[in-house]
C-alpha cells in the first residue's frame, strides 16, 4: 500500500489539529533565550577557568593547548548553533502551521497570540540587552554576533517567524 505525500504527513501531524504550531513557537522562544543566557554564562566560566589554567606551571602544554583551543571554538561553534536552532524552529513552526487543520475563525485570534509572543520577544530581547551591557559580560558577548543580532532584534524575528507560519495558515487553506 502506497501512501501518498499528504497522508504521511497528516499521520506525522496527526494532533496537531487547531495548535497550528504556537505552543511550540513559545517553546522554542524562551528556549533559545535561556540556552543563550547559559551559553554566555558558560562561555564566562570557561574563559576564567582557561586564564587560571594557563598560568600553572605543573599542566603539561597540551593541556594548556587543548583548553585554550577549546576557548578560541567554543563561540563561532555556540553561535552557530543558535542559528541553526532557530532556523529549525522556523521550519518546524511553518511544517506545523501547515499542516494543521484550523477553521478561518481561528486567523485572527491567532493573529492577536503572534502579537503576545512578540511582546514576550520584546521583553526577552530587552533583558538581553540588561544581561550583555552588564561590563564583564559585554566583553564575551561581543564574541557571539549572530546571537546579539538574533536576540537584539527578538521582537522583529518572532514577529517573522509568527506572521510567516499565519500566512502558511491561510495560503494552505487558500490553495488546497
Amino acid at each position: 500500500m502506497k501512501l501518498r505525500r499528504r497522508e504521511v504527513f497528516s499521520l506525522v501531524f496527526k494532533n496537531c489539529k487547531g495548535q497550528m504550531g504556537i505552543p511550540q513557537l513559545v517553546l522554542g522562544v524562551i528556549t533559545i533565550f535561556v540556552f543563550s543566557v547559559i551559553m554566555i554564562f558558560a562561555y564566562k566560566t570557561l574563559s576564567e577557568v582557561n586564564a587560571d589554567l594557563q598560568l600553572d606551571d605543573d599542566l603539561q602544554d597540551l593541556t594548556k593547548e587543548t583548553t585554550e583551543d577549546l576557548e578560541t571554538r567554543f563561540p563561532a561553534t555556540f553561535d552557530g548553533l543558535v542559528v541553526f536552532i532557530m532556523v529549525l524552529l522556523w521550519i518546524f513552526v511553518m511544517a506545523i502551521a501547515f499542516f494543521s487543520d484550523t477553521h478561518p475563525i481561528f486567523y485572527a485570534l491567532l493573529f492577536f497570540i503572534i502579537v503576545f509572543i512578540m511582546i514576550v520577544g520584546g521583553i526577552l530581547s530587552n533583558t538581553w540587552e540588561d544581561i550583555t551591557s552588564d561590563s564583564e559580560v559585554s566583553t564575551l558577548a561581543t564574541d557571539f554576533p549572530m546571537t546579539n543580532f538574533i536576540l537584539g532584534n527578538y521582537l522583529v524575528v518572532v514577529g517573522v517567524i509568527g506572521f510567516s507560519a499565519l500566512i502558511g495558515i491561510v495560503l494552505k487553506n487558500r490553495v488546497l
